[in-house]
């Protein structure tokens, strides 16, 4: 997952600490947890390039 959607060490190091891939795994319904944190990765990392121009 993290190929795909390009993340950097920081943005997986987030991901881990929120225990994402054990929420996913006890989650009854994973796809819309995954798309949740997929659309929130955007939001962030769309944050941390504008803050930086």
């Amino acid at each position: 997952m993290c190929s795909m959607e390009h993340w950097d060490t920081r943005t997986l190091d987030e991901k881990v600490d929120k225990q994402l891939y054990q929420r996913t795994a006890l989650s009854r319904k994973p796809e819309e947890l995954i798309k949740k944190e997929l659309e929130e990765a955007k939001i962030c990392t769309t944050q941390k390039k504008n803050y930086k121009i």
